[in-house]
């Protein structure tokens, strides 16, 4: 039994790709008020999520994982792109290059920077188009929100436990007179 358990733990130490340890996703809910009196939308808010790789320099542009309740008015996908040099994402639907996106008001377009995701995360600025004008505010609230963990460190867990609860079961008892 002992070799059974050695040989687990080895095929699941081999299986573990170690190529997929910078691989991390990250929520934030962010809101931002304080846009001019005659924005459509006064209080901006919404949660964001993004898998990207931390230990590349520079990820190309992709669609955010996933975006829930943002009530900024703009057309097509979410974007964003990871720069590990500045350590900022930068998100928006309407990226114009590796570190620049283009806020236009002939269309519903939204942007923000959050600087420092892996640690204290800031937006200090979001700025959205809708009605032909440009509102942008600077008092932006940034809350990295608690992440879920990934199915293969559930594996990992539940295999861990599997194993000390085999390793306990078959270890000879010791009687007491």
């Amino acid at each position: 039994m002992k070799r059974a358990a050695l040989l687990a733990a080895t095929l699941f130490g081999i299986t573990a790709n170690q190529a997929d340890a910078a691989i991390v996703t990250r929520h934030f809910l962010i809101s931002a008020n304080g846009f001019a009196a005659d924005a459509p939308v006064q209080t901006a808010s919404g949660i964001f999520s993004f898998t990207y790789d931390e230990a590349a320099f520079l990820t190309p542009v992709a669609p955010v994982t996933k975006v829930t309740s943002f009530n900024v008015p703009f057309n097509g996908p979410a974007l964003f792109t990871y720069n590990k040099g500045n350590n900022f994402l930068m998100v928006s639907n309407n990226i114009t290059g590796l570190t620049a996106f283009t806020i236009t008001p002939n269309a519903p377009t939204f942007g923000f920077f959050i600087k420092n995701p892996g640690g204290a995360p800031q937006v200090t600025n979001l700025s959205y188009s809708a009605n032909g004008k440009i509102f942008s505010s600077s008092q932006v609230a940034v809350q990295a929100l608690a992440a879920v963990p990934e199915p293969a460190s559930w594996a990992l867990m539940i295999g861990g436990f599997g194993l000390a609860g085999a390793a306990l079961r078959t270890r000879p008892r010791v009687a007491f007179a």
